[in-house]
């Protein structure tokens, strides 16, 4: 979903004096996901790509990346710098004449690997890609193509080629015979190719760089369908099937632009904008004022700006300022005569401005005209204007470059595909209007349109990007620059409406469950709403202020402060509920704590009279919940050391166990000693038991010691008599 970032950004994305990365095409991201939230199928859609930025760049501003990029790589790659003559970018004319063909701090030749590996993972193979770099290396030596008049040979004023090596790679790069592509910016035909007409220098000049427009604009689609075509893999799965209602869509398209020089591409950036503003005014205030009216509210003084009338002067039919372009195209006009037009007609008109040195920032004043767009001032300079929305192929020029053998210019310039019946909505057929034939200004007014169908069949959400600064800089915040922009987009107006009316609505259901809090003796809504003094708005001339939360037919419709108020009694009550709450859970925890404190005291005070060791190890766990361990109770304390004594008799008793068993007496004699000093002294069987055990086992070692004294002294007697006190003991 990522990877074609890089490729539109690549292809779609310029320069410009304000922004290293200004997008001129708008894209509409469509994002289907499954039942369980996944996403499984995306596609793009573009819209409004500025075409004539491919021949035609403003002083410090660039081409689109893409061309930068493969003259940057052909510099590393010897052998691409040989297939496709790729020199410098100084060395062509569609990417010097601006003056800049390099962003500070961007290295191209990287951002074109990062296009590879992206096309790569789209599934552009090695021959598509190839395919795609020989039409924009063709693109950027057409622009090096060169014309002259033949008043010296033939003395007439017809344009021919002057420069028929570069034309002839040209050619050669797009697949087409170098003399059909020469005829074809040349010279045209009339009547079935019966009568050649041909070309002016300047004609030639505009043929060809139509032509350009169209090519690139063509392969721009193509590559967008090709990048669908990977995205929309899943689309036959059983997820994907069931996504109907699981769609989001993100616009991402052009904002308002102001320069101190501004053409033809800013008056369609803008006018874009118009229509874009128009469809948030159509969204969020009239759509505003229909809650009111469903509801039966009279809400008195709401209005807002509408820009339908800036919009009329761009585009109406007759004297807008598109006709008036279209108008001079077809009889050959000039921008002089344009400019001209458009000051006679609308001088007066309340959305012209006519420039001076005072408000116009452009030096060249006299060149310029005004419009008040919704977002303040803009003057053009009409300079090229005429140049600029020239877009019309003639079928001569359509059908050389349907003769080509390359698969991929064949492909996009195929009749069926290409040029409008059903593959790609913004290049139509010539005879349409806004389409192929269509000046420039006609198919951008053409896309637009279709792009406001759009937006109107769905549930719109605006986010409003915000440059902090035009100095590029990260960290750093301009207020004044970011006030402007609020002011431009719209949003100081969207406050004042909102202030004006009453943006929090609720069901009466909604407002009973959030509010009845405040009262809970309450019971039913028309009880809470007569306990907030509620009235009903009546719709009454003499009705000069409305209270501050009004009844509407199906909900309650209320400033934002008094549902501030609101809320700060709804909290204050809930506080007051969890306060007593919580109170009553701490009582009813408290007492069940107690009442197995005292049985964890009763069962201590069973085990120690009856010296049960388990029960007393058991409790005396179970003590660890009392407070402080339940160390400072008495209780406690004694059946800890009721439990000590028990193990300590359980260990002698043992010792003394073993001693008797093993007839061990000297740990028989410290196991008596042991129980001895216990306090109280241990009293046991087993004591007396081991006392007589004792005075046995040192009987038995005194006899065994005189018995061995008296057998070293060989004494017969005595060893007679010790033998039988032997017998007689153990008798």
């Amino acid at each position: 979903l990522l990877q074609p970032h890089p490729i539109l950004k690549a292809f779609g994305d310029v320069k410009t004096v304000r922004n290293n990365n200004s997008s001129r095409f708008g894209k509409l991201i469509t994002i289907k996901f499954d039942r369980l939230g996944a996403i499984c199928e995306s596609t793009v859609v573009s819209y409004l790509l500025e075409k004539s930025r491919v021949v035609h760049q403003s002083a410090g501003e660039r081409n689109y990346h893409i061309f930068y990029e493969l003259v940057a790589a052909a510099e590393e790659d010897p052998a691409l710098r040989t297939q496709l003559k790729l020199d410098s970018c100084e060395a062509f004319a569609y990417l010097s004449q601006s003056g800049v063909t390099r962003i500070e701090g961007v290295v191209d030749e990287n951002d074109f690997d990062e296009v590879r590996n992206a096309m790569n993972i789209l599934n552009f193979d090695a021959g598509a890609q190839a395919e795609i770099w020989r039409v924009v290396a063709a693109i950027l030596h057409l622009g090096n193509v060169k014309f002259t008049d033949s008043a010296a040979v033939d003395k007439d004023d017809n344009a021919r080629v002057c420069s028929a090596p570069v034309l002839a790679f040209a050619a050669e790069l797009l697949g087409v015979a170098p003399a059909t592509l020469s005829r074809a910016l040349t010279e045209r035909l009339l009547s079935a190719g019966k009568i050649i007409v041909p070309y002016k220098v300047r004609e030639a000049m505009d043929t060809r760089d139509a032509m350009v427009k169209t090519l690139y604009a063509l392969m721009f689609e193509w590559i967008i369908r090709k990048i669908n075509v990977t995205l929309e893999k899943n689309a036959g799965s059983a997820s994907a099937r069931n996504t109907k209602d699981s769609i989001i869509g993100l616009l991402d398209i052009f904002g308002f632009e102001s320069f101190v020089t501004n053409s033809f591409e800013q008056l369609c950036i803008n006018y874009c904008n118009e229509k874009l503003n128009n469809h948030f005014n159509e969204h969020v205030f009239k759509h505003e004022l229909a809650i009111y009216s469903e509801e039966g509210v009279n809400v008195r003084d709401l209005s807002y700006k509408d820009n339908m009338p800036i919009l009329e002067f761009l585009e109406n039919s007759h004297n807008g300022i598109y006709s008036m372009l279209d108008e001079q195209i077809m009889i050959n006009g000039t921008d002089d005569k344009f400019l001209s037009r458009v000051n006679q007609t609308h001088s007066k008109h309340p959305y012209y401005v006519m420039p001076s040195r005072k408000n116009c920032a452009d030096p060249d004043t006299r060149n310029c005209f005004g419009v008040l767009h919704y977002a303040g001032e803009v003057f053009y300079n009409v300079r090229g204007f005429l140049d600029k929305n020239r877009d019309a192929l003639h079928p001569d020029v359509i059908e050389a470059i349907q003769s080509s053998k390359s698969a991929l210019v064949s492909e996009i310039f195929d009749e069926d595909s290409a040029l409008g019946r059903g593959k790609f909505s913004s290049i139509r057929d010539a005879g349409s209007p806004g389409g192929a034939g269509s000046p420039g200004g006609q198919q951008f007014k053409a896309q637009l349109d279709a792009l406001m169908v759009t937006l109107s069949a769905t549930d719109p959400h605006y986010i409003r990007c915000m440059k902090p600064n035009n100095e590029k800089r990260g960290g750093y915040f301009k207020s004044t620059m970011m006030l402007q922009q609020l002011r431009y987009s719209g949003l100081l107006e969207v406050c004042r409406i909102r202030k004006m009316g009453y943006p929090i609505r609720r069901t009466y259901g909604e407002f009973y469950a959030r509010y009845s809090v405040i009262d809970p003796s309450c019971k039913t809504i028309e009880a809470l709403l007569s306990k907030l003094k509620m009235d009903r708005i009546v719709d009454d001339a003499r009705c000069v202020t409305a209270p501050p939360l009004l009844r509407g037919k199906t909900k309650v419709l209320m400033k934002q402060a008094q549902a501030n108020d609101l809320d700060v009694a709804r909290e204050s009550s809930l506080q007051r509920h969890v306060i007593r709450i919580q109170g009553v859970v701490r009582g009813f925890l408290t007492r069940r704590r107690l009442s197995y404190f005292k049985r964890i005291m009763a069962e201590l005070r069973a085990a120690i009279k009856a010296r049960d060791e388990p029960k007393l190890l058991h409790w005396l766990s179970q003590a660890d919940e009392l407070p402080n361990n339940g160390q400072h109770f008495p209780l406690v304390q004694e059946a800890q050391a009721v439990l000590r004594r028990i193990e300590q008799e359980a260990k002698v008793r043992s010792l003394l166990v073993d001693a008797m068993m093993h007839n061990d007496l000297n740990a028989l004699i410290s196991s008596i000693e042991d129980a001895r000093r216990m306090d109280p002294p241990l009293v046991h069987p087993k004591i007396e038991e081991a006392v007589k055990k004792r005075a046995v086992l040192e009987e038995e070692r005194e006899l065994k010691l005189n018995l061995r004294h008296a057998i070293e002294k060989k004494d017969c007697t005595a060893i007679g008599k010790l033998l039988a006190r032997a017998e007689v003991r153990l008798s």
